[in-house]
């Protein structure tokens, strides 16, 4: 069963989400009474919202790893490491092939 505060959180959530996708950013609605909680837990869309979503656990420890994975994707997507690449693997080539960072011409 749904608690009440996970279900207005839910009902809040989809109606966000169902008033950004299905209505123009000129358009407004103006509620001429209060929605009842009854009214709400009809609706078939309501529910089905509700029981497709993950537990607020699941979220909590996922979480932390999708923030980690978001940040490098950014950081990736910010900066080229070819050149830092390239310069590693000349870096390891020198070192395996024991060569004298004097000897090298610049």
């Amino acid at each position: 069963m749904i608690q009440t505060t996970q279900f207005m959180a839910a009902y809040r959530l989809f109606l966000c989400n169902y008033l950004q996708e299905n209505l123009s950013s000129n358009t407004s609605i103006v509620l001429s009474s209060p929605l009842r909680h009854v009214a709400l837990s009809n609706d078939p869309n309501v529910v089905g919202y509700t029981q497709n979503q993950p537990e607020l656990d699941a979220v909590c420890r996922s979480l932390p790893r999708a923030q980690k994975e978001y940040e490098m994707q950014l950081f990736a997507a910010l900066f080229d490491f070819r050149r830092m690449v390239t310069l590693v693997e000349q870096m390891k080539k020198m070192a395996k092939e024991a060569v004298s960072f004097h000897s090298v011409d610049c």
